[in-house]
């Protein structure tokens, strides 16, 4: 449904149909996460690491009014749900982060709604969790946000690695990342922009269920 647009030295393959009938939301199953208390308000950081020369550690729980990162930081997310409870997720400058077994819930609260910007010439390491309720799942933006909300941006430099679902269903996203060797990358979104050397893998063995795209649909 829509249509679409190449610029630059893209090549198509197969080439896209248009005037389709509008699939339905494949990821509408899943249920999203609590929002609980507040245990962190408007989290910040500005060019930092952890002691000894170690990345400095954040863990699961609701982030009120987002997270914002720049300058050169290094990070690791430990596993678990992340709630942005507003305020989104802002990454930029020349920062370094892993998480293995990571979720990210997008919703609204301290601030108002925000955007996922990951931006800068920034190393990003995330995959999803493998088992569980959101196994298969990176980025979930709550399915109430309007669709005129302001779109989200998924991009890293060439090591960077995106494994899960990036799942946006009443919004846009920019995404350029890679999935990697033998890993796998999920898009779903109302509009979507991929630039740049951009790889989509689908091999999703260290899932316990495999893909969290259950179904099909036929169209034509």
């Amino acid at each position: 449904m829509g249509n679409y647009s190449a610029t630059g030295n893209v090549t198509l393959t197969p080439k896209p149909k248009t005037g389709v009938i509008a699939a339905s939301d494949p990821l509408a199953y899943l249920v999203e996460p609590t929002v609980g208390a507040c245990a962190h308000t408007s989290f910040s950081l500005s060019g930092i690491t952890g002691s000894s020369g170690s990345p400095y550690q954040l863990y699961p729980g609701t982030y009120c009014g987002g997270i914002s990162v720049k300058g050169d930081s290094w990070l690791n997310f430990n596993a678990g749900t992340y709630v942005l409870a507003g305020g989104g997720m802002t990454i930029k400058g020349i920062s370094s982060m892993t998480g293995t077994g990571v979720t990210f819930y997008n919703t609204t609260g301290t601030g108002g709604y925000g955007a996922i910007t990951l931006s800068g010439n920034s190393t990003v390491n995330f995959s999803a969790p493998t088992s569980g309720s959101l196994a298969g799942i990176l980025f979930f933006q709550d399915r109430s946000i309007p669709s005129g909300a302001a779109g989200s941006t998924i991009t890293g430099n060439s090591s960077s690695t995106f494994n899960g679902a990036i799942y946006f269903a009443t919004t846009a996203v920019t995404f350029s990342g890679n999935s990697a060797v033998n890993g796998y990358s999920i898009v779903v979104a109302d509009s979507v922009a991929i630039n740049g050397n951009s790889t989509v893998g689908n091999n999703y063995s260290s899932l316990t269920n495999g893909s969290p795209i259950k179904g099909t649909i036929l169209a034509e």
